[in-house]
């Protein structure tokens, strides 16, 4: 059985994330809020990340910080 980054992010509900971008890239293009509803805190590493990725994390929700 296969499973997906998005599917174990959605179902893990983590408040906190410190990834590389390359790796966070994999995700699905679903609306950030509808995967991961529980996300405050993203710090990605080891790589820029890309300005599309950043808007697209920050958007929603306002409360949410990216690093």
């Amino acid at each position: 059985m296969q499973v997906s980054l998005g599917d174990v992010v959605h179902a893990a509900e983590p408040t906190h994330v410190c990834s590389t971008p390359a790796l966070w890239a994999l995700l699905p293009p679903t609306p950030p809020p509808a995967l991961c509803p529980s996300l405050e805190v993203l710090a990605l590493g080891g790589a820029p990340m890309p300005r599309a990725m950043a808007r697209r994390w920050l958007r929603e929700p306002p409360n949410r910080r990216c690093f």
